[in-house]
């Protein structure tokens, strides 16, 4: 009995190896699959971080790959050209939604960043119009709200400068800076540097990114095991994180709700998202709903801060292993800059090496990696390949930021790279979007990014020298693993210029 058993299971698992492999002659093209597990063994195989395996997988299987992380299919983007083209079509419009993407929404299909269907596109529009009108991708008020946060930072590291040596530990620095200008916008708020509850969501928040990927973790193979393992795979973790910080932006909501007025003369972005919650009350059908609001802010929350405050770590980072380019753009910004002054975006072409540091910061440090996947909302045609309805397609933005075709010495940071033979910043500068997304699903927070990432670099670089601490190693540039990477904490000294 237990012999036929195993022929039975041999047989089973014989069968599904090669219907498999051969179901589909026209997907595109990928190493061979296994039954259960996919290709794990050869993701792992690879490398130990997803998106370095799928870099290098992409190198035998092309631009194109089509793979199977244990239960889950999957197409890879790794050429520019590839993901302008497919990832431009309404037909790959959705997003993959499993795991932490389905919990984080109390598993509905809510907001903006992660969903898809009619509410996502009539949400993103909305507030694409409505958080202009407060200043979000108005460059003037950005800068305006910006230059408050950059003071409060450089009055920190003032302080830090004076004492234990100016000796400092890099841990989140920037969050709270970098949240207050979102939410300035979105709430008409700002937040004390000193508020502990705050603290505690910003590290919660950090942690949430961390306990996952995109790419290939064990919860996108098999996301049961999430309810099997809560502890060891993140999903307790993530819990937590959604539950405090949705209690924080319920109590948000009831705030604005409490303004006498708020729905006739809104001071902020929630004041009209609230409104017109209001005015829609009853309407069979809107995508103006309690619910959607509370995930809207989760995602502004969430994306607004997280991912230009590591940016940010990075580039700091960058600076300390990297002095001959520090003093090279201390040595320019001295010339332009007056001590204690706040950079602004006009003055971009005016200070192109500067301008080049900044691309490559974003080039090397590289915060999202590996996209959080589309999905094919029908049946897709591409280039002689066929994709299934319901497909998850991601770019793997590591291919391009580290390709020795493109960069020659992709490990190296070398701003000179963007910087064409009249000293101005070449065609390359422009290739650096695709950290903020490709296609119709780009980032909504690009220019916000850009213009905090660039003033807080310039403003901070102009006024702050920063060093290794001396006789200690050189901090790492290995990431931490997750979502969207983050540096290791580091040690470093900062001593003021002014």
């Amino acid at each position: 009995m237990f012999t036929a058993l195993v022929v039975l299971f041999l047989s089973v698992l014989i069968v599904s190896f090669i219907l498999d492999n051969l179901k589909n002659s026209k997907r595109p093209p990928g190493p061979v699959r296994y039954p259960i597990i996919g290709n794990l063994p050869q993701i792992l195989a690879a490398d130990k971080y997803v998106y370095k395996a799928y870099f290098k997988l992409a190198k035998i299987y092309g631009g194109i790959m089509s793979l199977k992380v244990g239960s889950q299919e999957m197409v890879i983007l790794s050429t520019l050209d590839v993901m302008k083209e497919l990832l431009d079509k309404d037909e790959v419009g959705g997003r993959m939604w499993t795991g932490v993407l389905v919990d984080r929404a109390n598993g509905k299909n809510l907001g903006i960043a992660f969903s898809q269907g009619r509410h996502q596109g009539i949400l993103k529009v909305f507030a694409q119009k409505k958080l202009r009108e407060f200043g979000f991708g108005k460059r003037e008020s950005m800068e305006s709200i910006m230059s408050i946060e950059l003071q409060e930072m450089m009055e920190g590291l003032r302080k830090v400068a004076k004492t234990n040596g100016g000796k400092h530990r890099m841990e989140r620095f920037f969050q709270l800076s970098l949240l207050n200008v979102v939410w300035t916008m979105l709430a008409g708020k700002r937040y004390s540097h000193d508020d502990p509850r705050l603290h505690k969501l910003l590290k919660l928040n950090s942690m949430w990114f961390q306990s996952g990927n995109f790419g290939g973790g064990i919860v996108i193979a098999y996301p049961f095991l999430r309810f099997l393992f809560p502890n060891l795979l993140g999903y307790n973790l993530q819990k937590e994180a959604n539950a405090k910080i949705y209690e924080f932006l319920t109590e948000m909501i009831a705030e604005h709700r409490s303004r006498e007025g708020y729905d006739t003369d809104p001071q902020s972005f929630n004041d009209i998202f609230l409104a017109q919650i209001k005015a829609d009350a009853d309407k069979e059908w809107t995508a103006f709903t309690d619910e959607q609001f509370k995930v809207v802010c989760y995602d502004m929350f969430q994306a607004g801060f997280e991912t230009t405050s590591n940016t940010m770590a990075f580039a700091i980072l960058f600076m300390v292993l990297n002095q001959e380019v520090q003093a090279k753009i201390q040595k320019e910004l001295d010339a332009f800059y007056p001590a204690g002054s706040v950079a602004s975006m006009n003055d971009r072409d005016k200070i192109p090496y500067t301008s080049a540091a900044v691309h490559e910061v974003f080039r090397l440090g590289n915060i999202l990696p590996f996209s959080d996947p589309r999905n094919t909302m029908e049946d897709v045609n591409f280039r002689g390949y066929f994709i299934p309805k319901d497909t998850p397609v991601a770019f793997n933005s590591f291919s391009i930021m580290r390709s020795e075709e493109l960069w020659g010495d992709p490990e190296n940071f070398r701003p000179e790279r963007f910087l064409g033979p009249d000293g101005k910043l070449n065609e390359k500068a422009k290739m650096m979007h695709i950290g903020f997304g490709v296609g119709k699903r780009s980032c909504l927070g690009e220019t916000l990014a850009q213009t905090t990432v660039f003033m807080a670099f310039t403003t901070l670089v102009r006024n702050f020298k920063f060093e290794p601490v001396p006789n200690k190693p050189l901090p790492t540039t290995e990431p931490v693993m997750g979502i969207i990477l983050s540096p290791q904490p580091y040690d470093l000294i900062v001593k003021a210029r002014d």
